[in-house]
């Protein structure tokens, strides 16, 4: 019986091993890909609580925007996730109601706003609230030309600016973009403009 040769002894693991390293070489370049995506294009932010009902059910996942808020500024009225200013780790989502250098104040169960440049402030006209939701606090809010208030639709329960007061530009991951689960719920994120304002 005729030995093997070597070359006929090594081939089987030259094959098997180019197989193993294709595959490996091509998880690792996905797996560069998805970080990439994930750290500067898109990433997903789960609703813990209510502080955005109706508008956003606890328990849903959010995909955000992050490349955008890059190449346009952010806008009032957006819902925008956040990572709370406290401790970094955990991440919000709430609307965004001041921009930088507004001031926002809040009293008599309404928001006021005064941009710069205005003599007086105005009210929000906030059409994403429910009927019975009501603004409470008496607080008065200078923002810094990085700054910005947010506020959750749930007034009620939303702990948001109104406590633990501005979000720095840096803290903002990007603008909601898609409810991804439930499943049945999955849907375009509607942003409002609140500035139409009753004097």
């Amino acid at each position: 019986m005729l030995k093997p040769s070597p070359e006929q002894f090594i081939r089987p693991f030259l094959l098997y091993g180019g197989l193993v390293f294709t595959i490996i070489r091509r998880a690792v370049i996905v797996g560069m890909v998805l970080l990439f995506l994930h750290l500067f294009v898109v990433t997903v932010v789960p609703v813990r609580g209510a502080s955005m009902d109706p508008t956003l059910a606890d328990g849903a996942y959010i995909l955000v925007d992050q490349l955008t808020p890059r190449l346009r500024p952010l806008s009032r009225g957006e819902i925008v996730a956040f990572r709370y200013p406290q401790d970094p780790k955990q991440k919000f989502i709430k609307r965004l109601i001041g921009l930088p250098n507004d001031i926002i104040t809040v009293r008599d169960e309404q928001v006021l706003l005064q941009r710069p440049g205005d003599e007086q402030p105005i009210r929000l006209r906030e059409p994403y609230l429910s009927l019975s939701t009501t603004t409470e606090g008496d607080i008065a809010a200078s923002l810094g030309p990085v700054e910005y208030f947010m506020m959750g639709d749930n007034r009620l329960v939303s702990f948001d600016s109104r406590f633990f007061g501005d979000v720095s530009e840096s803290l903002v991951l990007g603008r909601a973009w898609i409810a991804i689960w439930p499943l049945g719920g999955l849907r375009l994120i509607s942003h409002f403009d609140p500035l139409t304002a009753s004097q």
